[in-house]
């Protein structure tokens, strides 16, 4: 029998012990694994940690860096002052309650926020802000562009007590800006296109703004140590002595060097009795005589002035010292300001001004609506009182004391566009008295290109003036106007709509105090204090307005009383309005705008000064700061 072999078996012992170690092995691994893995998770939650808490520092100081701007915290001048210079590396710090640093707001270079400027012109027309946080070993960018807002074309409509869209001769004006000894910030007589004015009865308090053109004469009688302000491109070349002023002031934007002068004259000519100063404008002539005088050329594009010799031309002057250079500073920033600018604005056209009043919801147009009454002259004179006790009022058809037609075109029509005689003779004198009611809304329509309207023996009167009421007169283009007659006869011929606490509470009230002959008299007589009554006393406001469409003449004969705002405007420059003033005196408490002005027999104008149709007084306890620029992009994650 053959005995078979079997296959050896190999200890079981030693596959296990192999297996375990195996086992061991691979946990090992594992948990070295996920060891790394966590410490890898961590890692990465601490850089997500802090890219995340650099992102919401960079943000939210870009946030409050424009809040800053926007509300004036950090001025707009010296926002452009280190972005001319290309400030960087500017610290941006905030601190909680406790006095700790923010995360991303310290000053050590692994924990804070970088702010650099960058100018893209000398005009800094566009401000590139950069900011940059770092936490640890991340950085977040943020980088902000602001671009200089366009500046909106501001008109100024009756924003000055007279806006002359032409060059100065003979104004005739008789205590033109005169106060009352109120404090007010917006007296100047405007003159668009130069002067050439020598007349030493005139008599202005205010300041006088050139906005353009040449002065060569401006000989009147200056009270009350009044500036003189050449703005812009306006010159002076005196030919006389231009009599006592306060100050001169040539003024120019930043960087604009304009020469002041059109020919060379004596330094004696001015006048001033306070210094001569060229800010940014070129003293371009010689000035003979200086006389001791102080002349300053100043650079005032900054916080502060700065001597520039080279804007005196051949001229040597002497670099006065910081202190007197911000006292001249001082006096003249204000009018280099944009604030400025903008209350001395532009002319306007018509549309441009009619745009700025309403009829309803929509600009005023510069023609009748056909929705208005049409009357004729002798229509409309059915509505005047003729004697003290009349107490029709215009547009109350039936006596009711409700107006029924406050919106009136008027048409020369009948005996033609005549009230009254322009010597005072119709009916033996008559005088005809338009009572309006002063707490509705009128406008009136004046028609017919080509017709003038002679109110000459008119008043028209607003009983109980009311502020939030305004009667309007419109002279459509081609319309003139002649108000008053040459002898003076009549009640005050005019315009009255300012409030008379005696008289103006109703037509009954009023009628005794216009045919007695107190108009103009009580009103335009200054007291031994020198001050004028109470319904000249610079801060009533008028409530009618006489608007001209264009190419408009208005007339003012002897004793004229106009108590309104009177603009006579045009399409375009290749047409003119004009005031005419003959047969003195005249009186005005309101403001004018027009482009043209001639008189006959001196032409006396007597106009104090009256606050603007906008103008509320008191200035608001807080002024709102106004930052120039818009934020036009905001690049976050930006590389250089």
């Amino acid at each position: 029998m053959i005995k078979r072999c079997n296959k050896k078996q190999g200890s079981k012992q030693g596959i296990i012990l192999l297996t375990v170690v195996f086992i061991l092995a691979m946990a090992v691994i594992f948990i070295s694994a996920c060891m790394v893995m966590t410490q890898a998770t961590r890692n990465r939650m601490y850089w997500k940690a802090e890219q995340s808490q650099a992102r919401l520092t960079v943000t939210s100081a870009a946030e409050a860096f424009y809040q800053a701007l926007e509300v004036g915290d950090f001025q707009e001048k010296q926002l452009k002052k280190l972005a001319k210079a290309g400030a960087s590396g500017i610290f941006m710090t905030a601190v909680d309650s406790s006095g700790n640093y923010l995360p991303g707001m310290s000053k050590n270079s692994d924990n804070c926020t970088l702010l650099s400027l960058k100018a893209k012109d000398a005009d800094c027309s566009e401000i590139y802000a950069y900011l940059v946080t770092t936490i640890g070993t991340e950085q977040e960018r943020v980088k902000i562009t602001f671009k200089v807002k366009a500046t909106p074309k501001v008109y100024g409509l009756f924003g000055n007590p007279v806006d002359y869209n032409g060059m100065a001769t003979n104004l005739n004006f008789n205590d033109f800006g005169y106060t009352n000894g109120k404090s007010v910030d917006d007296n100047f007589l405007v003159i668009r296109n130069g002067g050439s004015m020598q007349d030493a009865s005139s008599k202005i308090y205010s300041n006088i703004v050139f906005t353009g053109g040449n002065v060569n004469k401006f000989q009147v009688d200056m009270k009350g140590g009044a500036d003189f302000i050449f703005l812009g491109n306006a010159t002076a070349g005196i030919e006389a002595s231009i009599g006592t002023t306060n100050g001169w002031f040539f003024v120019n934007t930043a960087g604009n060097t304009t020469g002041a002068f059109s020919k060379g004259f004596g330094a004696e000519q001015l006048g001033a009795t306070e210094p001569v100063v060229f800010a940014n404008r070129t003293l371009n002539y010689s000035l003979n005589n200086l006389d001791g005088k102080a002349y300053y050329t100043i650079d005032v594009s900054g916080t502060s002035a700065v001597w520039k010799a080279t804007l005196a031309g051949s001229n040597t002057l002497t670099d006065p010292g910081s202190e007197a250079l911000q006292a001249v500073y001082d006096d003249t920033a204000k009018y280099v300001s944009q604030d400025f600018v903008d209350s001395i604005g532009e002319f306007p056209t018509t549309s441009e001004a009619f745009a700025q009043i309403t009829l309803g919801d929509d600009p005023l147009p510069t023609s009748a609506p056909s929705t208005f009454t049409t009357l004729t002259m002798d229509q409309f004179k059915n509505y005047a009182n003729t004697d003290a006790s009349g107490t029709k009022i215009l547009g109350d058809n039936d006596g009711d004391g409700i107006v029924d037609t406050p919106n009136i075109k008027l048409t020369p029509g009948g005996t033609g566009a005549y009230i009254g005689n322009f010597n005072g003779d119709e009916g033996g004198g008559k005088s005809y008295v338009f009572y309006l009611d002063g707490d509705t809304d009128y406008v009136i329509y004046l028609t017919g290109s080509g017709t003038t309207y002679h109110f000459n023996q008119a008043t028209f009167v607003v009983v109980g003036p009311n502020a939030n009421h305004n009667q309007v007169f419109v002279l459509e283009s081609g319309v003139k106007l002649e108000i008053g007659n040459q002898n003076g006869k009549g009640v005050g011929c005019g315009f009255l709509s300012v409030k008379r606490d005696d008289y103006s509470n109703s037509a009954a009230d009023y009628g005794p105090y216009l045919f007695g002959n107190k108009v103009p008299a009580e009103m335009t007589t200054k007291s031994s204090g020198g001050t004028y009554s109470g319904y000249y006393d610079s801060v009533q406001k008028p409530t009618i307005y006489i608007l001209g469409a264009g190419s408009n003449n208005v007339f003012f004969c002897k004793e004229t009383i106009l108590e309104a705002y009177m603009g006579l405007f045009n399409p375009d420059s290749s047409t003119q309005s004009k005031v005419k003033c003959y047969n003195p005196p005249t009186y005005v408490y309101g403001r004018l705008m027009f482009d043209g002005f001639t008189t006959d027999d001196g032409g006396d104008i007597n106009m104090p000064y009256c606050p603007g149709p906008n103008n509320g007084g008191n200035k608001p306890d807080v002024e709102l700061y106004k930052f120039g620029y818009d934020v036009v992009s905001v690049d976050y994650y930006y590389t250089d």
